[in-house]
């Protein structure tokens, strides 16, 4: 994976080690809060912290040599910090409370001990151990895992869920099995029916409880352990955990065991962001996505008309986009991630629910559109690339009102950020001819019989009588077609500038301070003003004029000088830089949820002038003088 196009800044800061860190990266607050204790890496019996200082192997964890065989043949190396907490404590029969995100090996933390357990004897049918997953596609992923982690032991697994006939579950189930993984609602129907009994069950599994909860399934999963033995061994494992996740832990887990991982695998994800008033974020995308070398990107919207909004944009632009999000039927969503991870489409936009369960090899962007609601949901997210060694990068698109929480936020977190800036059309046709030319040269690698074939159909197009005339004209031709095919503009000037509302990095070199008046440094300097066209007949308030400019424009306050504002027009003084990158187009604005323009205005703003105040020798002229000053005050 290439450098992008877009310039890198890296963000620095002062931080004050006694400033508390910040509840969220967003707005709105959230239930969860996100106390520096909830960082480390593990909580002993006593509240202590467990920290694991030297690496160790699998074979430390007390796994039984079969299982060790396994894991060696799977190609498991080293534990990661979860495997390395839980695991242990879940040998010995202990309950465990799993705080993990997608991407640090928790599968494998409750699964090897699950399988440790009940490999060794055998069972009368009845299922033996349940889990629980939110979504069809977690259910399945981990069915796929537990399967590969207990290949050639004997033991029976079968899956699920809703959205798909209840024939092959129920013949699976008659015919006995040893581990049940599902969705809530599906075990829920099974259990009315009486074909799922949960009498025989030894352990219980709650993967991803979270999303569970934000789905509306917690009622149902209380509802089915509280149909298991009192006798079981109960994991939950969640990539955060708020009141309601802990209300259950306390109900249903014996004395358990707290497991916190360190999310080491972000120390290989580069993670940058981009300053973009909130209107202007599906532009931004797609610059992104044409500037950036990349394989298969995850973009999360925070809804699903947001999504489903962000994806149409993306494909009627060019790039092969799909939504994914919970109105679309089981069948779809499936079809979608088969699609991604066939590369037969670029871009999933998804929500955060919908994408649990997609693990993706060859992912290696993740883009929030929009920030997540807190710093637990935003590493959840980026965890899904820079896997396995691999490297991933991360983008989020941050609204100028936001940058500062943003950047604190992860920064006291110890988190490398850098603020990426985006290319103007001129720097992103470059990036693409580019990538033509490195297509082009990849023909040179391929089978000796197709080039030689390919160059006899060339020799037959030119000649005299033949479709082209020359090898140029023939070449040119070709070009042209393959530039129509990867949205290359040719025959016209391209912009090397960019909309005025996309951020530019700041000069270093200091320029001497110069007053309003003596500013006239050319077209990109001085004092410019700009019309709006909205007024005091449409209920407008100076702070109004200044919040759209600065949310939807990404202007600062000192870019933003008098403002005049008439009956039907608001005249506005702003920097010569701002004024030059509207240029002579009118550029859509909102203010107060009125859509309007903003353009330059090529007229000053007037300074209105004061009253002047009679002087002391009319007040004092006599009582006939200061009669006709009064009248004329009058």
């Amino acid at each position: 994976m290439g450098p992008s196009l877009g310039h890198c800044t890296p963000v620095k800061k002062n931080q004050r080690q006694d400033e508390s860190p910040a509840q969220d990266l967003h707005t709105e607050p959230t239930v969860e809060g996100l106390a520096d204790e909830e960082l480390l890496v593990g909580d002993s019996e006593e509240g202590e912290p467990v920290v694991i200082e030297d690496e160790v192997g699998f074979e430390a964890l007390g796994l039984p040599p079969r299982l060790l065989q396994i894991v060696t043949k799977l190609g498991f190396k080293t534990p990661t910090t979860i495997q390395e907490v839980a695991i242990p404590p879940l040998l010995e029969g202990r309950d465990v409370v799993g705080q993990a995100r997608t991407g640090t090996g928790k599968t494998a933390a409750f699964g090897l001990p699950l399988i440790a357990r009940l490999f060794q004897t055998r069972g009368k049918g009845a299922p033996r151990a349940l889990v629980l997953t939110p979504t069809r596609e977690l259910a399945l992923q981990v069915t796929d895992a537990l399967r590969s982690m207990s290949e050639g032991l004997g033991l029976r697994l079968t899956t699920v869920y809703g959205g798909s006939p209840y024939g092959a579950q129920l013949r699976a189930l008659r015919e006995g099995v040893d581990i049940v993984i599902g969705t809530p609602g599906r075990v829920i129907d099974l259990m009315d029916r009486e074909s799922l009994r949960l009498g025989e069950v030894e352990v219980v599994v709650l993967d991803e409880a979270d999303e569970m909860l934000e789905m509306g399934f917690i009622d149902a999963v209380e509802s089915i352990v509280a149909k298991t033995p009192e006798t079981r061994q109960v994991a939950l494992f969640s990539a955060t955990m708020p009141p309601a996740i802990r209300k259950v832990a306390d109900r249903y887990l014996k004395n358990p065991v707290s497991a916190r991982e360190e999310a080491k695998n972000v120390l290989a994800i580069s993670q940058r962001f981009v300053c973009v008033p909130p209107r202007w974020r599906p532009e931004a995308l797609l610059r992104l996505l044409r500037s950036e070398v990349r394989d298969a990107t995850l973009v999360f919207a925070g809804t699903r008309v947001a999504c489903a909004e962000a994806a149409d944009f993306l494909a009627a632009n060019g790039i092969p986009a799909e939504p994914l999000h919970g109105d679309m039927n089981q069948a779809a969503r499936e079809r979608v991630v088969e699609l991604l991870r066939q590369r037969r489409v670029e871009v999933v936009v998804a929500t955060d629910i919908a994408a649990r369960g997609i693990d993706i090899d060859h992912l290696t962007h993740i883009i929030n559109l929009d920030l997540p609601k807190n710093v637990e949901v935003y590493t959840h997210r980026i965890g899904r690339t820079g896997r396995a060694g691999r490297t991933g990068t991360a983008v989020t698109l941050v609204a100028p009102r936001d940058v500062g929480r943003f950047t604190d936020v992860l920064m006291r977190r110890g988190v490398v950020l850098e603020e990426l800036y985006l290319p103007t059309e001129a720097d992103l046709d470059v990036r693409a001819r580019e990538a033509v030319v490195q297509k082009l040269g990849e023909f040179k690698g391929l089978d000796a019989a197709v080039v030689a074939d390919a160059q006899r159909w060339a020799e037959s197009l030119v000649g005299e009588g033949r479709a082209f005339a020359t090898a140029e004209e023939l070449m040119v031709a070709a070009l042209g077609r393959l530039a129509e095919g990867e949205s290359i503009s040719l025959g016209r000037r391209l912009d090397t500038t960019l909309p005025p509302w996309a951020r530019r990095p700041t000069k270093v070199e200091p320029k001497p301070a110069k007053s309003r008046q003596s500013r006239d440094d050319g077209p990109e300097g001085g004092v410019k003003v700009v019309a709006i066209g909205v007024g005091r007949r449409d209920g407008v308030r100076p702070a109004d004029l200044v919040g759209a400019l600065t949310n939807e424009l990404g202007l600062s306050g000192s870019e933003i000088g008098r403002l005049d504002i008439g009956e039907s027009r608001t005249l506005v003084e702003v920097t010569g830089a701002f004024a030059a990158r509207l240029g002579n187009e009118a550029w859509p604005l909102q203010v107060r949820r009125q859509e309007t323009t903003v353009r330059v205005h090529d007229m000053p703003v007037e300074k209105p002038q004061r009253p002047q105040r009679p002087r002391e020798d009319v007040r004092e002229a006599g009582p006939q003088r200061g009669y006709e000053a009064r009248t004329e005050v009058r």
